[in-house]
């Protein structure tokens, strides 16, 4: 790592754009500052002992300003590389003063099916993936990542979306898509590495993650850039009625949900 960044991708924009509109899912190994995953790894526990052993996201956890999120959200690295993604592929979605929107999310309760096969589209142009633990239980119970990338296109219309969002996360499309895991569960899901991290264009890729063996902990940083609907008063409204929904769980700046 060099400049003391936390993250050195190693490859350009430009290729890594031509590689998410092919592949729809890219690996980065070993580019995260071992330090820092060192560091983040400590915070998680911190974290378990603050909230209890459960399952939980920390919404915004780069609020604090010593913490390991905010210094990855904050590094140079990952926010250039995240705009110039974004603007090469999506450029409406991106304004002057973007900034990155993080979540820490740890699952570590005893309901391990309560948060899997939560199949659904993000809300920004692209996703990074940031494995801090990741339980080693074998497969299909340690949490892997279900994927299936582009499997729909930017779209123009916020309303659209809005239906289709509706759909995917529906009780009747996911127990479909649950099937096409089983049938092909090879092809479709990935055993996430500490220390690599995973892009994907979060808005055309389904996603969830497998569940995981009791007594095993789940901790990733999901790193989210660009609003493909940024000027649409449809989904302000419904952003506002979310974080008035998220303030009313717990007045914090970094806001934990519990599951």
């Amino acid at each position: 790592m060099t400049g003391g960044s936390v993250l050195d991708a190693g490859v350009s924009a430009h290729e890594l754009v031509d590689r998410l509109d092919g592949e729809g899912f890219v690996c980065l190994p070993g580019v995260v500052a071992p330090q820092w995953l060192e560091d983040a790894r400590a915070s998680v526990s911190g974290h378990l002992a603050a909230y209890g052993v459960s399952d939980f996201c920390i919404i915004r956890p780069d609020s604090d300003s010593q913490s390991p999120a905010h210094r990855f959200v904050s590094d140079p690295a990952v926010h250039g590389l995240l705009r110039e993604l974004a603007e090469l592929r999506w450029p409406r979605g991106v304004a002057e003063s973007e900034t990155i929107f993080s979540v820490l999310r740890v699952l570590a309760g005893p309901q391990r099916m309560a948060t899997s096969h939560a199949f659904h589209f993000d809300a920004a142009v692209v996703t990074m993936l940031v494995p801090l633990i990741i339980p080693e239980a074998g497969a299909g119970r340690s949490g892997e990542l279900v994927v299936f990338p582009n499997r729909r296109p930017f779209r123009r219309s916020a309303l659209l979306n809005l239906v289709e969002k509706l759909w995917t996360e529906s009780r009747l499309r996911r127990g479909r898509i649950l099937r096409e895991v089983r049938s092909a569960p090879t092809r479709c899901t990935v055993q996430l590495q500490p220390g690599s991290v995973y892009l994907f264009w979060g808005y055309r890729t389904l996603h969830g993650n497998l569940p995981c063996a009791p007594d095993t902990v789940r901790a990733t940083l999901l790193v989210h850039f660009g609003d493909p609907h940024r000027t649409s008063r449809l989904i302000a409204s419904a952003r506002a009625l979310r974080r008035r929904l998220w303030a009313s769980i717990e007045h914090t700046e970094a806001t934990v949900v519990r599951f």
